[in-house]
Order: structure tokens, then sequence, then C-alpha cells
């Protein structure tokens, strides 16, 4: 291997390494790396990693994952939620760690359309674990009743 090969694996590696750090299940751009050698005639399949590229633009602190990053439950990280998520996220509902940013009655009527859309049969549960939050059935109800309600679901609409 000559110099320029031991280079591009250095590269290949630091790139990994902020990808991991990116925390690759946020997000749906993917980097696949495949390796040519000179010559070859075929192509090795290194790493396929899926990232968050916002992310990347930050600097990375002491080598470890940020300790304030929200871990989402499978039923809420597949590429549709992503796509809500995202969607939420441009609305200025919830924050980068997937955290509602509204009411207790609006997150609750939001947590039941992401729901229903992504056909997540248990959504109180998962909703009140992930925004560390009780009771979101009785928000639910309780945002029914409202007048503000009723535009936020116009805009949910939108979503």
């Amino acid at each position: 291997m000559d110099l320029s090969e031991v280079k591009i694996l250095r590269l290949i590696n630091r790139l990994l390494e902020r990808l991991h750090q990116a925390d690759g299940e946020k997000n749906s751009s993917h980097i696949t790396l495949n390796y040519i050698a000179p010559g070859a005639q075929y192509v090795n399949h290194i790493d396929t990693q899926v990232f968050d590229s916002a992310k990347l633009q930050k600097p990375p602190q002491d080598n470890h994952i940020n300790q304030n990053t929200t871990k989402l439950p499978d039923c809420l990280a597949t590429k549709e939620a992503m796509l809500l998520w995202q969607s939420a996220m441009d609305k200025g509902w919830v924050d980068e760690n997937y955290q509602p940013k509204l009411s207790r009655t609006l997150s609750a009527l939001l947590a039941y359309e992401m729901a229903k859309r992504l056909g997540i049969k248990d959504k109180w549960k998962t909703f009140e674990k992930l925004w560390h939050r009780n009771n979101m059935h009785s928000d639910y109800n309780t945002a029914l009743s409202q007048h503000q309600s009723l535009e936020f679901n116009e805009k949910l609409k939108k979503l």
C-alpha cells in the first residue's frame, strides 16, 4: 500500500467516526464507500452509513456521542417518520432532539397525527416515553374542545 492509499484510508476512517458521532439513525442521507484497486475489474464494498449532515458541521466533542441526543424508538425512526419529523422541525413544532415546542394539548394532537400516519397502535405510551410526559390521552381529549386546536389540526394536514 503506497502513501496516498494510507492517507485515503485515514480520511475514510475519520469520516466514518464523524458519521458515527452524528448518530446515523436520525436522517435519511446515505453515503456508500467503495474501494476500487488500481487496475481492478471489481468494486469492493467498504461501508454504507446513514448520517445527519447538519450534525457533521459541528466539531466532535471528545470523540463521544452527544449525550443530549434523543434516541428514537424504531417506529419513529423510519424513513417516513423522519420526513414527518423534519417537517415538524421546519415548522418549529419540535426541536432537534424531537422534543415538542408546543403546548401539551397541541403536542398531543401532533403525536396523534404522527401515530395515525405511521400506523403506531400504542401511540400514547410511545410519545409519553419519548417526550417524558404523562396523560397525553387526556391532553388530546382536552385539545379536541379548544378553538386553537381546530386551527392546528388544519396545519397538521399539511405536515
